[in-house]
């Protein structure tokens, strides 16, 4: 159960954090001077560099706990317990996948 509400907490997070993120993308700046310009490409550099961090580390690991909480199984000579619903830890998991499809 731990793992589950972890698993739905980071699914949650970066939810989150890309929907800030798109908020982000959509947004149109002027640029009137050569600093602001400098200013929105050293943030979009910042985007870029989050956005790969999140692929490289929060997603993946997203994925093995949910990996884990489908493997648990649970057995003695009376009773045996395996996750129940697997396809919402693959639900959750393919809505992340969705919202990296195209990070660049």
């Amino acid at each position: 159960t731990t793992r589950l509400v972890q698993h739905i907490s980071t699914t949650d997070s970066l939810k989150e954090w890309c929907a800030k993120k798109l908020k982000y993308l959509e947004e149109r700046v002027e640029c009137p001077t050569t600093l602001e310009a400098r200013t929105r490409l050293n943030d979009f550099a910042q985007y870029k560099g989050e956005t790969k961090d999140q692929l490289n580390s929060a997603v993946p690991s997203l994925k093995g706990l949910g990996k884990n909480i489908q493997e648990a199984e649970f057995k003695t000579d009376l009773s045996q317990w395996t996750f129940p619903t697997p396809e919402e830890i693959v639900a959750r998991q393919e809505e992340i996948d969705q919202l990296f499809v195209n990070p660049d």
